[in-house]
């Protein structure tokens, strides 16, 4: 918690002219964010006990902390904003039906597509449903305050939904695969775009490099493990799990076991050997507290 990280996306950010701020809609002392987050370079933090929200069974709706909070997540102000919004209702729990989300179920009943779905299947997307609403919101704000054309949004989950395994399978194509189930989307919105697909494996630790590539920001690839998405030249990495399974173009290793791909045990251990010091190189940095006196980026100024 006493870390400095000058190589973190908000620290950068700040330098830049950024002001920083962060959301979520759940305890502050989960996860420990109310002291990572500051050092992490972000100027304000504002969990649920910093909102007028209230406190239901499981967490606040996603809708309602877009809906309290907008004000502060798209400021009207000279200097540019960073905001990080992390949300919260479509995590679950899924198996049973959540009175907060009633309106939306009510328009899954309406609709004959789910007849016969099953009471998670029901919740998960009722829950999806409120963080549509909620980024519908901030879309809207966006729009008012004449800032949407400048604005990129970017869109990514930490992890799949938690439902049942099953259920899991019978919506994922070609589910057999190993972590095919783990797959989430990324999202970028940007005017500058066109629209389209990019079929790449990527994972978060790639999410700082494309950002800073995107903005125009130099940094030093040597502090990151992760690359830009925008490269056309990107090194394929293997996504990192652990010491004993990884995800790459060549193969996908799964608790030391190759399951596909490459299978070349010479390989395996290049493989293994470089995924060791990989893993083992970021945690001197963060254990020595590196970046404390680092300059990791150079300034566009």
């Amino acid at each position: 918690g006493e870390n400095q990280y000058q190589n973190s996306l908000p620290y950068i950010l700040n330098q830049e002219g950024y002001t920083s701020n962060a959301f979520h809609n759940y305890e502050g002392v989960f996860f420990n964010r109310k002291v990572i987050y500051p050092n992490l370079g972000f100027e304000n933090f504002y969990a649920s006990e910093d909102m007028n929200v209230e406190q239901i069974e499981y967490m606040p709706l996603d809708s309602v902390m877009f809906d309290q909070m907008i004000d502060l997540m798209v400021p009207v102000q000279n200097d540019p904003f960073f905001t990080f919004i992390i949300t919260v209702t479509p995590h679950g729990p899924h198996h049973k039906y959540r009175d907060e989300l009633k309106k939306h179920y009510d328009l899954l009943e309406a609709d004959s597509n789910y007849d016969d779905a099953s009471m998670e299947l029901l919740t998960i997307t009722a829950a999806q449903m409120d963080f549509d609403e909620g980024l519908g919101i901030l879309l809207d704000d966006l729009e008012a305050k004449n800032l949407l054309d400048e604005t990129v949004i970017i869109l990514y989950s930490d992890h799949k939904n938690y439902s049942d395994y099953e259920m899991t399978v019978e919506y994922t194509p070609n589910s057999d695969i190993p972590f095919e189930i783990e797959k989430v989307p990324f999202v970028i919105y940007s005017q500058t775009l066109g629209q389209g697909e990019k079929d790449v494996i990527t994972s978060h630790y790639d999410v700082t490099p494309t950002i800073l590539d995107f903005l125009g920001i130099s940094y030093i690839q040597y502090y990151y493990y992760g690359q830009s998405m925008f490269l056309d030249d990107k090194e394929d990495l293997p996504i990192i799990l652990s010491y004993t399974s990884w995800i790459s173009y060549e193969n996908v290793v799964q608790f030391d076991v190759i399951k596909s791909g490459n299978d070349d045990p010479d390989r395996y251990l290049e493989q293994k050997l470089f995924i060791y010091d990989t893993i083992n190189k970021f945690e001197k940095m963060f254990h020595t507290n590196y970046f404390r006196d680092k300059t990791t980026y150079i300034s566009n100024q």
